[in-house]
């Protein structure tokens, strides 16, 4: 009995001492193009920068992100990282986005909801904040990252077929002159 009161009362004080310790402080969101939406899975979508107020470090940081309709479930994000007491962080964000983003002829304004979740002392303590999000037309692209352009190249399309069966065959002469 005395160490279910003595649990109570510390679950009870570290949810008021560490609940506003560990807090989104800012969110910077990139465009967002359909057309390269797988792009987003293994690149940062934005970032979130996150502050640690408390006066322990914090570790076991997972940042979640969802957008109703253009994602199946909230991608998480999981940092083995430790931030310190009164350090900043900043956290990439990735995203899985569903097809349906695929459909957009007009590009839409929406909301998406991004939480980060902590433990400390096995209590989860979370902060969550709406941000506002321009998802553009399938057809939209922005061409200030000309790696970009790789989302409309495939190995199947037919001049890349025959440019690397050129190169295979330059190769292929160039070894036979040198044996010869």
């Amino acid at each position: 009995m005395n160490k279910i009161k003595i649990y109570l009362i510390f679950t009870i004080f570290s949810a008021f001492v560490f609940s506003e310790n560990l807090k989104i402080i800012k969110i910077e969101l990139n465009e967002i193009f359909p057309a390269i939406y797988k792009y987003y899975i293994k690149n940062p979508a934005g970032y979130v920068y996150v502050e640690n107020t408390s006066k322990i470090k914090i570790s076991g940081i997972k940042i979640k992100i969802n957008i109703v309709k253009y994602m199946h479930n909230a991608t998480e994000n999981i940092f083995s990282r430790e931030i310190l007491p009164g350090q900043i962080e900043k956290f990439p964000i990735n995203m899985i986005l569903n097809d349906s983003v695929l459909k957009l002829s007009e590009s839409v304004n929406t909301q998406c909801k991004i939480t980060i979740e902590f433990t400390v002392n096995k209590n989860k303590f979370e902060d969550t904040q709406i941000k506002d999000i321009v998802i553009y037309n399938r057809n939209a692209i922005s061409w200030n990252d000309t790696r970009r352009i790789a989302s409309f190249i495939t190995p199947l399309d037919t001049p890349v077929k025959e440019y690397a069966r050129n190169i295979a065959a330059g190769i292929k002469d160039i070894k036979m002159k040198y044996y010869s």
